[in-house]
């Protein structure tokens, strides 16, 4: 008798990061508050500016934190890592030294080097600044679709390459078409306002066709993206493998909401919409980087609280992560006497030609340390104990014969 043939499965067994409740909670299902965010701004119940103090109180700022609480607070990672800890404080130096500068430039050359009162050093570093800051969004979100892809032990080096190139374009079509087409982010392009002061009329026409270029190109891209997506999931079917579930719920989190926010955002007659993305976006983000290192504090610190040796060990990560309230209230509170006072109205602050240009610079230093501490600490295939506090295998050894496919914790090397 012929047995039957296995049904085609649409899903792969799936396998979540920390556990089906807290993977909803907090790396998929998070992607609500920044929706909640999106209809409160765009119903005009909350304004950007209060938008923006609770994204940089309750999340943002707390997010810096979570890196700080498994690397200063921890006694044996800061001996474990005292070079890369101490170095990254040079990243503090960046912005004042960049502004410094342009300030110093600004100052010996005329009116008219400097359009709309800047120097383009100091529109280069605050541009450069915010691309930094939105493609470390971006790559959080494919260190998590890495993680999954490992998880169910998906190794292939073309999907990873696909799934990476997908949706870094998804996730950057949108942002370009809102740089380049929203005149308060085309003005602070360096070298932009000078061409238009230099050429009048000629200029104004060149930027506008480039811009036209950006909104049409960028568009088909990512729409073409999608097609592709979605074409390569029905091959999959048709191909028996089926479907990384998890991967399907963060895609379907991630890529809509930065192309309805700021869609959204470019046509909006509401105040400052053209910076609503940076709290919204940002928001998912950080929630999603709090469920994680959560989960890993839990698992390194919450065992060690009634062990006095481990204690001694750790130092002062073991009280701070003693439970979910005491590390939030100290990320709150870590905000507050760091980059809070970018948002207590403060005269020396709120200067924007000197020396408020030079705080606002030292403030982006708290941003672009986390970025780069982030680059470094999750180094899954570098680390066997990470690997063993996120459920990961070690790195698998390929028999020569076998074509490269990439070892798991190699692939998923990066969260950040």
């Amino acid at each position: 008798m012929t047995p039957a043939p296995s049904p085609r499965r649409i899903f792969l067994p799936v396998q979540w990061l920390i556990s089906p409740r807290e993977d909803l909670i907090w790396i998929l299902g998070s992607v609500l508050v920044a929706y909640g965010m999106f209809f409160a701004v765009f119903s005009r119940v909350l304004s950007v500016a209060t938008v923006t103090l609770l994204w940089v109180f309750v999340f943002h700022g707390p997010h810096f934190w979570a890196t700080l609480s498994r690397t200063y607070a921890d006694r044996e990672q800061f001996r474990k890592r005292r070079r890369l800890l101490t170095q990254s404080l040079w990243w503090y130096a960046v912005g004042p030294a960049m502004v410094g500068l342009g300030l110093l430039v600004q100052s010996v050359t005329s009116t008219a080097a400097n359009p709309g009162g800047k120097s383009d050093i100091i529109r280069l570093f605050f541009f450069l600044a915010a691309v930094w800051a939105f493609h470390h969004v971006a790559k959080q979100h494919f260190g998590f679709l890495a993680l999954y892809r490992a998880k169910h032990r998906e190794f292939h080096k073309a999907d990873f390459l696909f799934h990476k190139y997908y949706l870094l374009v998804s996730l950057w079509m949108p942002a370009l078409i809102l740089l380049t087409n929203h005149v308060v982010w085309v003005q602070d392009i360096p070298g932009v306002l000078g061409y238009y002061t230099s050429y009048g009329a000629d200029g104004l026409a060149t930027i506008q066709s480039t811009q036209k270029v950006f909104r049409v190109g960028c568009t088909w891209i990512f729409w073409l993206a999608q097609a592709a997506f979605a074409g390569a999931m029905i091959l999959r079917l048709i191909r028996g493998k089926g479907l990384n579930l998890p991967i399907l719920l963060l895609l379907a989190s991630c890529v809509p909401l930065s192309w309805i926010v700021i869609m959204h955002s470019l046509e909006s007659d509401i105040p400052n919409a053209q910076f609503v993305l940076v709290p919204i976006l940002t928001t998912y983000h950080n929630i999603q980087y709090h469920g994680l290192v959560w989960h890993y504090n839990r698992q390194k610190y919450r065992c060690a609280t009634y062990d006095t040796e481990t204690k001694q060990r750790l130092g002062w990560a073991v009280p701070l992560n003693h439970n979910l309230l005491v590390y939030a209230a100290f990320g709150v509170l870590y905000t507050a006497l760091t980059i809070g006072f970018e948002h207590y109205g403060l005269a020396l602050v709120k200067d924007r030609q000197g020396i408020g240009l030079v705080l606002s610079a030292f403030f982006w230093g708290f941003a672009f340390h986390h970025y780069y501490l982030d680059s470094k600490i999750w180094k899954a295939s570098e680390d066997a104990e990470l690997r063993q506090l996120l459920g990961f295998p070690g790195p698998k050894k390929l028999a020569p014969t076998r074509t490269p496919i990439g070892e798991p914790a190699a692939i998923a090397s990066e969260v950040n």
